[in-house]
């Protein structure tokens, strides 16, 4: 699969309280790979998002889930464990 890979820092606004949210729209692929932070939800509603990095979709305590829409593709380069909530599917 082919598309946009985005490999900055995706993280909250402590300055302002605000917190970060990553939603996938619109069909194709777009790719994940820094070490992310932000605490909001992670949400694929079209095509497809790649995580290249175990860190790039933050987990644990305080951190977002991660959610799926009909035709919506989440994709670990690296096998991790992590789970898709939704209709979506994780590969």
């Amino acid at each position: 699969m082919r598309g946009a890979t985005f490999a900055g820092l995706l993280a909250d606004n402590l300055g302002s309280g605000g917190s970060l949210a990553l939603t996938k729209t619109g069909s194709g692929v777009q790719t994940v790979s820094g070490a992310n932070t932000y605490s909001g939800n992670t949400a694929v509603s079209a095509g497809t998002l790649q995580v290249g990095n175990p860190a790039a979709i933050p987990s644990g305590a305080g951190k977002g889930k991660r959610l799926g829409g009909r035709d919506a593709g989440l994709e670990w380069h690296r096998r991790e464990h992590q789970r898709l909530v939704g209709r979506g599917h994780g590969r």
